[in-house]
């Protein structure tokens, strides 16, 4: 009984000598690593590039052609059906959703009320999420006043609710 003991307590022992050797992270380590998660955010012209099949990344593409990436990202976000052949799934929505944040994402002020009119459509609440969190970062900070970044900052913020929405007129 006495051998389990001392067994018992050396094990304990262990345990918080080994535990105190560990280096812990302090606030700041892990407050910094929060900041820089937030302050990369998604970079959607890049994420829409597969969704509308562009030949190239839509942030290249937007330098040199800049009114062909608007308009095949306006035709993808007014794609009501468009199936995923492989799998049988709707895949709209979600082509609709990545076009309105490259729109958002890109700013220019032409493009919200071709969201605006789509928004008063949209049946899928993600996309209309989308298009809410586009039109406040076009409202807000207008392409070529401000940089893409700073509109997929906002974005994210409208997103999730870190900053208020702003519409234009839009009804529903």
């Amino acid at each position: 009984m006495s051998t389990v003991l001392i067994i018992i307590a050396i094990t304990i022992l262990l345990y918080f000598v080994f535990r105190s050797k560990k280096k812990p992270t302090s606030p700041d380590t892990s407050t910094r690593q929060t900041q820089n998660v937030r302050s990369e955010p998604r970079d959607y012209l890049r994420e829409a590039t597969g969704f509308v099949n562009a030949p190239a990344p839509l942030g290249e593409l937007i330098k040199t052609k800049r009114r062909e990436v608007i308009q095949n990202l306006i035709n993808h976000l007014n794609l009501d059906a468009d199936i995923n052949h492989e799998t049988g799934i709707p895949m709209g929505p979600t082509i609709r959703k990545a076009a309105a944040y490259a729109l958002g994402q890109i700013g220019d002020v032409y493009t919200v009320d071709v969201l605006t009119a789509r928004l008063n459509i949209e049946q899928a609440s993600g996309v209309r999420e989308a298009i809410v969190a586009s039109i406040s970062a076009i409202n807000i900070a207008p392409d070529p006043e401000y940089t893409q970044l700073d509109r997929r900052k906002i974005i994210e913020d409208v997103y999730n609710n870190r900053r208020s929405a702003q519409l234009s007129a839009w009804s529903k």
